[in-house]
C-alpha cells in the first residue's frame, strides 16, 4: 500500500509538472506566460486544498476505501477535462498563424525573402 501511495504522490507531481509544458504548446506565443502561470495556479490551489480536505475526511471518520476514492474524484474531474480540450484548437496545432511585426527594415541576408 506504502509504494502504490508513493507511485500515485510522484505521479500527481509528474502530471503537475507536464501542464507547464502543454499548456506551452497550446497557448500562442503572445499570452503563453499567462497561460503557464493559470495552469501553475490550478496546480498551486489543488496542493493548498488537498491537505485541507483530507484532514477534513480524516475528521468524518470515515472508512479507508470511501477516503481513497473522495481522493480521486478531483484525479477524475481533471482527466475528463483534459480529455474534453480541442487539439484542433491549440497555438501548435496553427504555426502560420502568428503574424510577426518588424520593427523596421528587414537587412538584406537575414534570411527573409521580401513580397
Amino acid at each position: 500500500l506504502f509504494v502504490v501511495v508513493g507511485l500515485a504522490g510522484a505521479s500527481t507531481i509528474g502530471t503537475q509538472i507536464v501542464t507547464y509544458a502543454y499548456a506551452g504548446q497550446f497557448y500562442p506565443m503572445a499570452i503563453r506566460s499567462t497561460g503557464i502561470g493559470l495552469a501553475s495556479g490550478v496546480g498551486r490551489s489543488g496542493a493548498i486544498l488537498a491537505p485541507i480536505v483530507i484532514g477534513a475526511l480524516v475528521g468524518m471518520a470515515l472508512p479507508l476505501q470511501q477516503n481513497f476514492i473522495a481522493i480521486a474524484i478531483p484525479a477524475v474531474i481533471a482527466a475528463v477535462a483534459v480529455a474534453m480540450i480541442n487539439h484542433g484548437r491549440s497555438a501548435s496545432a496553427h504555426p502560420h498563424s502568428v503574424k510577426v511585426v518588424s520593427a523596421g527594415p528587414v537587412p538584406v541576408g537575414a534570411g527573409v525573402e521580401p513580397k
